[in-house]
């Protein structure tokens, strides 16, 4: 019993992390106004700090301590893995893409449970939009490369859309992240979305 009130206590510091985890994310994937005005084309330095300023979030939020429960989900992604893919999606493959000038986002259907001593599992739906210049890849919140190609699931995913030309897209999921207590914190173990 006393658990059990001890956790519940623990819900809104585990809400606050992960809001601010998924929100101070999707913020860092928009350009700069510097890099607008430096002509708003990727070059290696800009492609470097972006993965940088990327991999710094995920240092702060993630553990690398791997914990998966019997949850049921699937393909769930770690923090050495999510390092990883943002080292191969920011590398020279971006030069010619266009890029993030905006992105907003809703959270909605979020439950927290208990997983375990020290453990907790945070699910919710995660919406956001997507407006940029031209098409570009970037890395999501769950570690995954999305395109902002609109065209990529429907027509011709060799097509792209200029950097001159303005385009949204709307993303949505639902996400399940696994979370452990370490000293005096909450820290994301790993995190597996479904949907589209």
């Amino acid at each position: 019993v006393i658990d059990k009130l001890t956790f519940s206590n623990e819900k809104p510091e585990i809400d606050e992390t992960m809001q601010t985890y998924l929100t101070t994310y999707l913020d860092a994937l928009t350009v700069s106004e510097d890099f607008i005005t430096a002509g708003g084309t990727w070059d290696a330095s800009s492609i470097a700090k972006q993965r940088e300023t990327l991999s710094e979030i995920i240092k702060t939020y993630w553990t690398d301590t791997f914990y998966q429960s019997n949850n049921g989900w699937y393909s769930q992604i770690d923090k050495g893995e999510f390092l990883e893919t943002l080292q191969s999606t920011y590398s020279d493959s971006l030069l010619n893409q266009g890029y993030i000038t905006n992105i907003d986002n809703m959270i909605s259907n979020v439950r927290i449970t208990k997983n375990g001593p020290g453990a907790a599992i945070y699910t919710c739906t995660l919406k956001f939009t997507t407006t940029t210049q031209g098409t570009t890849d970037f890395v999501s919140v769950d570690g995954n490369t999305n395109t902002t190609n609109a065209n990529y699931w429907y027509d011709d995913s060799t097509s792209t859309v200029p950097v001159t030309e303005t385009q949204t897209l709307t993303f949505e999921y639902d996400v399940q992240v696994e979370l452990l207590r370490e000293n005096g914190t909450w820290k994301i173990s790993n995190l597996t979305q479904q949907g589209w």
